[in-house]
């Protein structure tokens, strides 16, 4: 792509120009016979295509990674636009029209009549719920499987433009220099809005990490995008070092620049895109350079480039340690396996584009005691639960059909650049496995346009003449949608923007209790997004409160089929009636919560306790749920007042007198809660029965042995068993009468309190180190562990009531 530097090349080229290839093809001085060929060969050819392109690439992940509809608007409107005024007129061939074409249709299947098929289990599930209806179709939610199939089309469109177009060298060259400017752009604007705190207004708040970093909500995405330019920002930098141009300086800064933001961002993919990828060209560039210095500088680099990661990686670095990832490449392939399972369920035309989140949250078994999935974690899956599994195979034949179309990196074809776009675009592709990037037109678009600069320029792209004006119908498409898009901002058009215009609204409507307005705002905004539990959840509150009982019934009984594995929906919805005094109603959402997996299982079950502390009658139910599991009974009787805590104990003890049901923690957890309300009188001897419990049990031995009044009993037990706190010994060396009246002087400075027990201890002089803790223990902050040392001294005199009770004293400022 660059200037060919060797003699015999440009002898070569100078007797055949067109045996090399079209990105380095003859310069103006070839004359007027070799233009007309060009202009023949090319006739998509104009100057400003190869910065439009990139620029428009560019744009894609600028205006917040395209992931917010009014960004894919902007897009659609751009993109449209140039396909009216500059079609391509090549076709990429009948394999890859035949893709594209099998893509659409399978996408369009979704709004295929839903009587025409067996039905799917998630369907069956709903249908047999109450007051829910759904459409006629086969997608659940034809508006956002429109609106995503609008997106799939775009996608699809600019794909084949990229891929279609014939770079020439100096718009190639233009091109490239643009998109790896651009990627500086975003580098550094994210690293300033990092360091400052501003980001770009209209970039979205990062939601997968601590660090709000990036221009997409997903850091990963950002960590893609950055890295692949990082590739292509390495290349020119060696390609321009190695031509001896002073702008290798700038690119070679702008490197490092990539390389900060790509650790700033925290991701382990995006960091071994990079300088895997560049780690993967440096040992391309050894087997097609033709200078072994300028190879040797290409390794080279690439080693400093890992050194700089080993050096200054921190945190970033860490987050490949084993310890730190184990948890979550479980969940994730957990998600894996439910989401394979769930493309098994429709493995010919799939579920519909957009409904992988609503849908998937009814079908997960293996991962549903983690977090609501947005999606899956691989690209591939995701198209093969919403298109079915020909989608993926389809995309993975196309993707070897273009490798293919890549050979040969043969001399004169600028192979180390086409090589690096190469890498780059196979990058992408294997990170498609673990992540959504190609899912979002910010992070495709990059990808598209490097794959583009990959192709062999000689691949088969032959002119037809049905291109320009399919692509002239696909702008006015395009067009229409964007503004379709636009509009939905503005008027109430079917969109996922007016969806989230109205979730907006229904939230500050519930914030003002207008419930009227709320049931209104909810039904609208069904309409779009027909499986959102949320408006189903608070439509039901709305119902509630205006008595309509029946009504709130229904559309809590939707919002938890929707969600059956949250247990949250199912807390809350039992706390919302027990405030409106309808505790059967609670009683039989809480019971459908504590049905449900969750970590946390034990603290929702404390919350329903600490709702009804005065409420005996629910209470008492829960009271008989918790018998079924002893972390539950534990759990009640740490809330139970002293009369409710000796019935059920008593019950206890008669059924399981040994507590043999309870492990070690659990007995001690049971010994505490009936310290706390009980005398010890009755379990005591159960306690002296098992002289295997003592690790647990002699703190309550000792408090058996206290109340009984055997003081000299329950010391002996402390001493046998506790661990005394160390005291700090501080010797200054000087006599006991100087130490007395530094005390006495001084009296609150601890300092010199310990300083004079110390002294006292040492003389054997006991009784007055007794009045001087007594002393020291008046001050409001007085260290714990003069307590014990009290309790030493007086079961050194034989003082045992005393004792005692500096021990209690000791226990008493543990909590």
């Amino acid at each position: 792509m660059l200037e060919e530097r060797n003699p015999a090349s440009r002898r070569r080229r100078a007797a055949n120009p067109y045996a090399t290839d079209a990105l380095v093809a003859a310069t103006l001085d070839q004359g007027e016979s070799l233009s007309r060929k060009r202009a023949a060969s090319f006739p998509d050819y104009f100057p400003c295509s190869g910065w439009i392109l990139a620029a428009l690439t560019v744009a894609a992940p600028f205006l917040g990674g395209a992931t917010s509809l009014w960004s894919q608007a902007t897009l659609a409107i751009a993109t449209g636009f140039l396909f009216l005024l500059k079609p391509p007129s090549r076709s990429l061939g009948p394999a890859f029209n035949a893709t594209a074409i099998l893509l659409v249709l399978l996408a369009s299947a979704a709004f295929l009549p839903a009587s025409w098929w067996v039905g799917d289990d998630w369907r069956s599930k709903l249908l047999g719920i109450p007051g829910l209806q759904l459409p006629a179709t086969r997608s659940p939610q034809p508006w956002l499987t429109a609106e995503a199939f609008g997106l799939m089309l775009l996608g699809l469109s600019w794909a084949y433009y990229l891929l279609a177009h014939v770079w020439d060298r100096k718009t190639a060259v233009q091109a490239l220099r643009v998109f790896c400017a651009g990627i500086v752009v975003l580098a550094t604007g994210s690293l300033f809005g990092f360091l400052t705190g501003h980001k770009v207004p209209f970039w979205p708040d990062t939601g997968n990490s601590g660090v709000n970093f990036g221009f997409f909500p997903n850091r990963n995405q950002t960590a893609n995008v950055l890295a692949l330019g990082g590739i292509m920002i390495n290349v020119l930098a060696f390609e321009d070092l190695r031509s001896r141009r002073k702008s290798s300086a700038f690119w070679f800064c702008c490197l490092g620049l990539v390389c900060a933001a790509l650790i700033v961002a925290y991701s382990r993919s995006g960091i071994v895109l990079f300088f895997g990828g560049i780690a993967l060209w440096a040992l391309c560039s050894m087997r097609l350079s033709t200078s072994t210095q300028s190879a040797a500088v290409t390794v080279s680099g690439a080693a400093l480039l890992f050194t700089a990661l080993f050096l200054f990686g921190g945190e970033a670095f860490r987050r490949f340690q084993a310890e730190s990832v184990l948890v979550l490449e479980n969940f994730r392939l957990l998600l894996q396996m439910d989401a394979w399972n769930f493309a098994a369920g429709a493995p010919w035309l799939g579920h519909g584009l957009g409904n992988f989140e609503s849908l998937f949250a009814m079908v997960r078994e293996q991962s549903r005691m983690g977090n609501r999935a947005l999606h899956p974690e691989s690209d591939w899956m995701w198209a093969a639960v919403e298109l079915g599994w020909l989608a993926p195979v389809l995309l993975l034949g196309a993707f070897a059909l273009l490798l293919k179309r890549c050979r040969p990196f043969d001399h004169g074809t600028a192979p180390l650049v086409r090589s690096a776009a190469l890498v780059g675009a196979i990058g992408f592709a294997l990170h498609g496995f673990v992540d959504v990037s190609g899912h979002r037109l910010g992070s495709l678009w990059p990808a598209l346009f490097l794959m583009s600069l990959a192709l062999h320029p000689e691949c088969p792209r032959a002119p037809k003449p049905w291109v320009r004006p399919m692509f002239r119908i696909t702008g006015g498409v395009l067009l229409a949608l964007g503004s379709f898009w636009f509009a939905s901002f503005f008027l109430p058009l079917p969109t996922s923007a007016h969806a989230r215009h109205l979730n907006l609204r229904l939230e500050n409507q519930v914030a003002e209790d207008q419930a009227s307005e709320v049931i209104a705002t909810a039904t609208a905004a069904l309409s779009v997004t027909p499986l959102d539990w949320n408006l189903y959840f608070q439509r039901a509150r709305a119902h509630a409160v205006t008595f309509d009982t029946r009504a709130a019934d229904r559309d809590f009984a939707i919002a938890r089929a929707l969600e059956p594995s949250w247990i949250e929906i199912c807390v809350d919805e039992g706390m919302f009636w027990l405030e409106l005094e309808q505790p059967d109603r609670a009683l039989d959402a809480w019971n459908e919560a504590l049905k449900r997996p969750s970590e946390d299982k034990l603290g929702y079950f404390r919350r329903m306790l600490g709702a009804v502390q005065t409420r005996p009658e629910v209470r008492d139910v829960l009271r008989y749920w918790a018998r079924e599991s002893r972390a539950y009974l534990l759990l009640y009787l740490e809330t139970a007042s002293p009369f409710e805590f000796e019935l059920e104990s008593e019950q206890l003890l008669a059924e399981d007198p040994d507590l043999a049901s309870f492990s070690p923690a659990e007995r001690k957890q049971f010994f505490v809660s009936w310290a706390a309300r009980r005398k010890l009188e009755r379990l005591g001897p159960l306690l002296l029965s098992k002289p295997e419990w003592q690790s647990e049990s002699w703190p309550f031995i000792a408090r058996y042995y206290g109340e009984l009044g055997e003081f000299e009993k329950a010391c002996d037990v402390i001493r046998q068993s506790a661990v005394m706190p160390a005291m700090p010994t501080i010797e200054t060396g000087e006599p006991l009468p100087v130490l007395e009246k530094n005390f006495y002087l001084h009296s609150k400075d601890l300092v010199n309190g310990l300083a004079l027990l110390g002294g006292q201890l040492r003389a054997e002089k006991f009784q007055e180190a007794t009045a001087t803790l007594r002393v020291l223990q008046q001050n409001k902050d007085s260290p714990r562990y003069l307590s014990a040392l009290e309790f030493k001294l007086f079961t050194q005199s034989n003082e045992w009531e005393k004792a005692w009770l500096a021990w209690m004293a000791f226990e008493a400022k543990r909590n």
